[in-house]
């Protein structure tokens, strides 16, 4: 099995949709987005965000949709998730870390509405194999 971001068509090859991934952005309550039901990049650009460059695809993503937003970088996802949680900078979280890892009671997580800010997972197999697929999605 492999995972992609879209399906893979060929011959002797099956695609199912796994997950879907959207980007929020959180924020301190006290943050004057705290309020917003919604977010696009262009307006959050320019802003001091923490992020965690090991993202794969979502950090180039980030660094293109935010040419004037000063990017401070973590390389250890627990050093970014402790500065996430002890400090008053904004960051990204995906759905899938929201409903899965910890996250201060005291941030508000606003939706990034930019289409490019959601991703669609696929699992990808061979036909023949495609039975290991009903087990686990």
């Amino acid at each position: 099995i492999i995972i992609l971001t879209h399906p893979l068509e060929g011959e002797g090859l099956t695609s199912r949709k796994f997950l879907v991934e959207k980007m929020f952005y959180c924020v301190p309550k006290e943050n004057p987005l705290a309020g917003r039901e919604s977010v696009t990049m262009e307006e959050i650009d320019g802003q001091t965000i923490l992020l965690y460059s090991e993202s794969g695809f979502w950090y180039p993503l980030c660094r293109k949709k935010l040419p004037h937003s000063r990017l401070l970088l973590q390389t250890e996802f627990e050093v970014f998730r402790e500065l996430a949680n002890a400090s008053a900078f904004p960051f990204f979280i995906s759905s899938w870390h929201r409903e899965h890892d910890f996250l201060s009671a005291d941030r508000v997580c606003i939706p990034i509405t930019d289409p490019d800010m959601t991703a669609t997972y696929f699992c990808i197999s061979r036909q023949s194999e495609s039975g290991f697929l009903d087990g686990v999605l």
